[in-house]
């Protein structure tokens, strides 16, 4: 998905190209717009920009100038200069002088989106160069990036604290990553038994190229952990480190290049919360565990640690609930809730850094719940040969992250009705994602929102949706629309520009074209006829 800015002072101008990109599903565009300069700017400092369309004339600062300042943060960024002026100078100024195209105002809007599809072309064949520059590079790193591998798994294992700090200073020694100061961690796995050894190197080549663009804000340093795991650990420079950073979008970027150019598919978690390198063993631990917990064999999923903890909170934090809490889970058999608690005291538990004594304490107490469930209720040959192996295991297991991975799975097989559902993974997702839909309509919902909620990059997102339901979301979201539309009109007697306002239509007018167009009727001629 590309990330296109549209900035004019005129409202209509803006109104209008938004509407045109935002009819053009296939050019995947998540489309953002300003009408001020300072408006611009701070969309530019917050969002990874592909493409930028300025108005040339503007108050404050011109077109020309605004463009080099988003060049600051992105570098790289396509700019198309418009303008109501077909004259040589601006002409001369935008293509050669600023290294941009032009687009005329009054002309059609095809010519502007014949401009657009320019500007992805040139971003896709840059992307290509770049992996295939970045090659030879690679090659001769591979021994230095084996060493740096062994270095930090032996960092891992290792308990003392001294020897630690030593060994991740030769980690980082050459690499502009200051193990002294707080930065940010992520662990991405390739997804799949397919995971070609052509394209491991693809991967630290992309990562390279994609920070690369990001390099205004921040360092970033990446190492291959196991077969298909990666650790990258950013860190931002001095003058943003009190601000925002862009950690999920640089994911985004990188999940979207590795499928489009190689079909492989790459899932992410990580924290917009700074750490100590005192807390990198315990966090990495922590990251594989929840990331193999959650993790599609078939889809590349971007999981937010704080929105995940946010997710699973439980409602009651007395402890003395908890039990009763377990008991009546069990009882109803609401065994994907029961997931649920465990996955909550089980973050509680990690995220302390040190031992939660009260936590573990009542994990345990509502394990040995559901172990006693098991033994009075299910035949152990119905499980799974993998259950069935966990289960037979389950007492010589010590490590509270071996026993949680079953536990996980367990209560997922648990929760699964073998008579009454034949749903696939594919399935569930596009019910939860159209359940959300439906019962959201009347507020704003985003495909950033909507990709949150399954854990998914929203351009990846777009492309599930599309080959499973074969149709584009945006369309489920006029039926959805049109749906409560339809309920509103028979069951209440709002009138017709709340409603409008209700479902995010920008007037009463191009809401009735958009009925009367679905339906045959305007919204009064619908209402009457009821």
């Amino acid at each position: 998905m590309y990330k296109i800015l549209v900035i004019d002072d005129e409202k209509s101008i803006v109104k209008g190209l938004v509407k045109v990109l935002e009819s053009r599903e296939e050019l995947e565009l998540q489309v953002y717009y300003a009408y001020t300069v300072s408006e611009g700017l701070k969309i530019a400092k917050e969002v990874k920009l592909d493409i930028l369309c300025t108005d040339i004339n503007m108050p404050i600062m011109d077109g020309f100038e605004f463009s080099q300042s988003v060049r600051e943060y992105w570098k790289e960024c396509k700019i198309v200069y418009l303008t109501g002026y077909d004259t040589f100078d601006y002409i001369y100024r935008a293509v050669n002088q600023y290294e941009g195209k032009y687009v005329l105002k009054n002309e059609e809007d095809e010519k502007f989106i014949q401009v657009i599809r320019q500007c992805i072309t040139e971003i896709e064949l840059s992307k290509q160069m770049k992996l295939t520059e970045g090659k030879m590079l690679q090659i001769t790193d591979q021994n230095k990036a084996y060493e740096r591998c062994q270095l930090m798994t032996e960092f891992l294992g290792c308990k003392n604290a001294s020897e630690s700090l030593e060994m991740l200073k030769s980690i980082y020694e050459e690499g502009p990553i200051q193990i002294e100061q707080d930065f940010y961690i992520v662990i991405g796995k390739v997804l799949g038994e397919s995971y070609k050894r052509k394209n491991k190197e693809v991967i630290y080549r992309l990562i390279r190229q994609v920070k690369e663009q990001y390099s205004y804000f921040y360092e970033v340093d990446e190492m291959k952990l196991y077969h298909n795991t990666y650790l990258i650990v950013i860190q931002p420079k001095q003058e943003f480190v009190e601000k925002q950073i862009l950690i999920g979008n640089m994911l985004e970027e990188m999940q979207t290049q590795l499928l489009t150019l190689y079909e492989e598919k790459i899932s992410f978690i990580y924290s917009n919360q700074r750490i100590t390198w005192q807390k990198l063993k315990d966090q990495v631990k922590l990251y594989n565990t929840l990331l193999d917990i959650n993790l599609s064999k078939h889809m590349p999923i971007l999981i937010d640690i704080e929105a995940l903890m946010e997710k699973n909170k439980l409602e009651d934090t007395n402890h003395d609930q908890y039990v009763l809490q377990i008991d009546k889970m069990i009882m109803e058999k609401r065994f994907l809730d029961l997931k649920e608690i465990f996955e909550s005291l089980y973050i509680s538990i990690k995220n302390t850094y040190e031992l939660s004594l009260i936590d573990t304490q009542m994990y345990y107490k509502c394990l040995e719940k559901v172990v006693s469930y098991i033994e009075k209720e299910i035949n152990y040959l119905e499980l799974s040969e993998e259950l069935q192996r966990g289960y037979y295991h389950l007492r010589y297991l010590t490590g509270i992250d071996e026993i949680h991975q079953f536990l996980v799975l367990l209560l997922k097989y648990l929760g699964e009705d073998k008579q009454l559902t034949t749903e696939t993974e594919e399935d569930m997702i596009i019910k939860k994602i159209e359940g959300y839909i439906l019962s959201s309509i009347t507020e704003e919902i985003s495909l950033t929102t909507l990709a949150k909620l399954v854990y998914f990059n929203p351009s990846y997102l777009s492309r599930f949706y599309k080959s499973v339901t074969g149709r584009n979301l945006s369309q489920f979201i006029k039926e959805a629309k049109l749906i409560k539309a339809k309920e509103l009109l028979r069951t209440s007697d709002k009138k017709i520009g709340d409603i409008s306002k209700m479902l995010g239509y920008e007037s009463v007018g191009y809401f009735t074209v958009f009925f009367k167009k679905s339906v045959g009727l305007t919204p009064t001629e619908y209402r009457n006829h009821q």
